[in-house]
């Protein structure tokens, strides 16, 4: 009964989490961004805002109930503040770990040299000592490949990729045995710009036997690409990840996928070893923000923004999203075999979360508004009517909670979804 009333309501607030599904976020310090949404098992919710606190700035965690309380028993006195750095930058996120730990991983930047930082932490907010040094880990991607002596001059960044304001990249997955695979979204030789992928043990040291190295550089097996970016990764049920991101050719930028054994080789079964490229005359810049693997047969569904043109602060933006079957061929299901290049709403373009629901037939993706999608690429107009819902807030992050109800953080607020 509760799942047919579901249905019935479904892309409607949940009037039981909350103010009517909105929980309002505040915070005690003038400067604060929510970014980040991690969903327990229990179905309770952490979130992480990244605060300024006089001259330092700090990750802080709080945790919500099933109803969306504040919950005074995590860490102390309901919140966890971790000092990452003195000018922590804005990129974060929450991962899942294990049954009853999660990874919180952020970027440290000092006199222009951006080093990753990572903490384990159990569902209580205590952290997780038998992790790197303390429960915290900072890794400076060009350790991993170069001596200190031999480190390029140069640690520039090519400026035709990801714009700024859109970028959430940085993604970690827990694999199985309690390792994690990790992609930074690149390092610079001194020739390209290329995505970057490392693997971690359980105690925080490089896997060396991830590659023969620990990591991978990303190369794209195509005619001339020059340079090129890694934004997230998803890991399949057989071992093997997906790698979505952008490369540069001339002045035009474009999404890619590929995917990796996991040993960290390119695997040839999809799509011959080679990227499969998203790219349009419409557009001068395509990024590719994330992406999902349906468990019952594989297929992959990947969402990003077009531009126009490529900017720091683009101005025109299309959404948009495509399906793969499992060996990298487009679904001819999904919009004819097509990529999607298509808003639901004028002047809210932008889609940065996707995620298969629990059938498997639909697709629900956000960003500036969300929305469900069938499996043909039409709007689901049984998800609150019009196949899409908003607050007013463009959303960060979303998660789908252990009992099928969508749960998304914006600028403002955490809000719930019925599905």
């Amino acid at each position: 009964m509760e799942h047919i009333k579901r249905e019935i309501n479904a892309g409607t607030l949940d009037p039981s989490f909350g103010d009517n599904g909105v929980v309002d976020l505040v915070s005690e310090v003038s400067w604060s961004i929510p970014h980040s949404i991690l969903a327990l098992s229990n179905g309770k919710l952490i979130y992480a805002n990244g605060d300024r606190r006089e001259w330092l700035r700090t990750l802080q965690l709080r945790r919500v109930n099933t109803n969306g309380f504040f919950e005074s028993s995590f860490g102390v006195n309901g919140s966890v503040i971790l000092p990452i750095g003195f000018n922590t930058g804005a990129r974060f996120g929450l991962f899942p770990y294990s049954d009853d730990k999660f990874l919180v991983k952020s970027t440290y930047i000092d006199f222009g040299q951006q080093d990753m930082v990572f903490v384990r932490l159990d569902f209580n907010g205590c952290i997780d000592t038998t992790f790197g040094s303390d429960g915290f880990l900072r890794i400076h991607p060009y350790d991993l490949i170069y001596p200190r002596a031999t480190k390029p001059k140069s640690e520039q960044k090519i400026n035709q990729l990801t714009p700024a304001v859109d970028y959430i990249g940085g993604s970690v997955c827990a694999l199985p045995d309690g390792k994690m695979l990790i992609a930074h979204s690149g390092i610079f030789d001194g020739r390209g710009f290329n995505g970057f992928i490392f693997r971690l043990m359980p105690d925080g040291s490089v896997d060396k036997t991830f590659n023969g190295t620990g990591f991978i550089i990303v190369q794209l097996d195509l005619a001339d690409p020059e340079d090129n970016e890694a934004i997230s990764i998803a890991l399949q049920k057989d071992g093997k990840f997906l790698l979505c991101g952008s490369f540069v050719v001339g002045e035009t930028t474009s999404g890619f996928i590929v995917r990796y054994n996991d040993n960290g080789e390119v695997d040839r079964s999809f799509n011959n070893g080679q990227p499969v490229i998203i790219a349009s005359p419409d557009f001068g810049m395509i990024s590719a923000t994330t992406l999902s693997v349906r468990e019952q047969d594989g297929a992959i569904v990947v969402v990003g923004t077009a531009y126009d043109n490529w900017s720091v602060i683009p101005t025109t933006k299309t959404p948009w999203m495509a399906v793969l079957n499992t060996n990298g061929s487009f679904n001819l299901v999904f919009n004819n075999g097509r990529p999607l290049f298509a808003g639901v709403v004028p002047g809210k373009s932008l889609w940065r979360e996707c995620a298969w629901q629990e059938d498997g037939n639909k697709i629900l993706v956000a960003g500036s508004v969300v929305a469900r999608y069938l499996s043909n690429g039409q709007l689901d107009l049984s998800f609150n009517g019009t196949g899409w819902n908003s607050q007013g807030d463009s959303y960060g992050e979303m998660v789908i909670t252990n009992d099928k109800k969508l749960a998304l953080i914006g600028q403002n607020s955490l809000v719930r979804y019925l599905t």
